[in-house]
């Protein structure tokens, strides 16, 4: 408690003792002790990630009856879809899924995480003639 009431005297509860500005202390090292380092992310894994986050979320909004028009849109507030292509794989999702039969949102998103990690993997081929 003293070192919060040295840091932020306007925490400190009524009548508790602080100490002048001349005794606060400065410390050099990290605030936070550092955790077990985590390994890095596949890239391939997290974009798939992120594409049944998408793909969930429109469904979401398909079961809340919003029309695809108006989820597009709000798609590029959410999503912030700043490059062309980013733009054009959620107009080709949305379209998807609100064509699609009927699923929930949590198996949509499941299958089309599955889709991205399934092989043959031709988008990650360095040879690949796109």
């Amino acid at each position: 408690m003293d070192a919060l009431c040295q840091a932020l005297p306007s925490r400190c509860p009524p009548g508790a003792a602080q100490s002048p500005v001349d005794d606060l202390q400065t410390r050099t090292g990290p605030l936070l002790e550092p955790t077990a380092s985590v390994p890095l992310e596949d890239p391939l894994a997290s974009d798939c990630w992120y594409i049944g986050l998408q793909t969930e979320w429109v469904a979401f909004k398909r079961d809340a009856g919003l029309p695809l028009s108006e989820v597009l849109r709000a798609a590029r507030r959410v999503f912030a879809l700043d490059l062309q292509w980013q733009a054009a794989l959620a107009g080709a999702l949305g379209t998807l899924i609100y064509r699609a039969p009927q699923r929930s949102p949590a198996e949509l998103r499941q299958r089309m995480e599955a889709a991205c990690l399934a092989p043959p993997l031709f988008w990650t081929d360095a040879r690949a003639d796109w």
